[in-house]
């Protein structure tokens, strides 16, 4: 297992000092020399020559590694601001794992004061498994702050039953008491049950009503039926007596009847 910190030195190639302020921060934060990175071609649209320095590398082993890393997760990270945990979609599928930092300063053997600008860096995480579950598992024993909490219980490399033995305070939960246990469970089921009586009744009270409804409107709107035609005229005397007020009306009314 290794640690390898690059830093890219950018546009500041321009610059005739940032490679010894770089390698004086590089070497501060990880207690080693870092090795010049050197251009293998030369790219005028880059303004780049051949043999120019691009970069500044730390290989990280034994003591050394395990001391950064330790640095790493426990004072630098918890000083980056608005911090809410690393990616956890940072593997490669072999077990590796890259991790990218902003600001140099925010390892404690940084004085702001004495920096040119702001510089960032990426870390890479070499471990010694084909497995992104394996190393995923042994960071968080190492105290690395993912994101999500819960990874994806899926590997190619590994089998579900290393999976599960790995992750089984995912896959299981419980007191250490049967008793207790099986209580829980039963108040579950009985809630669930309860909720899903509640939810059937309350459907068919909705329906109900729904019905009723639509039966009421279908009263409402049904036609009055008409009273049959007898066939029989109205006399004066009747249609004086309903309309008591209408002497034309009757009028005609006695003179249909007469004719």
């Amino acid at each position: 297992m290794k640690s390898v910190v690059n830093v890219g030195l950018g546009e500041d190639l321009v610059s005739s000092n940032v490679v010894q302020i770089v390698t004086r921060d590089l070497q501060a934060i990880t207690g080693q020399k870092p090795i010049e990175r050197k251009a293998k071609k030369s790219i005028a649209n880059f303004k780049l020559r051949e043999g120019q320095i691009i970069g500044l590398t730390v290989t990280l082993r034994g003591y050394n590694m395990w001391h950064f890393l330790d640095r790493l997760l426990n004072i630098a990270l918890p000083r980056v601001r608005d911090f809410r945990g690393v990616s956890s979609k940072s593997f490669d599928g072999n077990g590796n794992y890259s991790l990218g930092l902003t600001e140099q300063v925010i390892f404690p053997e940084i004085d702001y004061n004495e920096i040119d600008k702001l510089r960032g860096m990426q870390i890479n995480i070499v471990t010694s498994s084909d497995s992104d579950i394996e190393s995923r598992k042994m960071l968080e024993l190492l105290g690395m702050p993912f994101e999500n909490p819960k990874p994806r219980y899926e590997d190619k490399n590994l089998p579900k039953e290393t999976i599960e033995s790995m992750f089984a305070q995912d896959f299981t939960s419980s007191s250490g008491n049967a008793e207790t246990d099986n209580q829980l469970v039963d108040y579950i089921q009985s809630s669930v049950r309860a909720t899903d009586e509640t939810d059937v009744d309350q459907e068919s009270r909705n329906v109900e009503a729904e019905r009723a409804s639509v039966m009421g409107d279908v009263e409402l709107e049904s036609p009055v039926e008409a009273t049959p035609n007898t066939g029989q005229q109205v006399s004066a005397q009747q249609f004086q007596t309903l309309f008591p007020n209408d002497p034309t009306g009757a009028a005609i009314a006695q003179r249909r009847r007469n004719a």
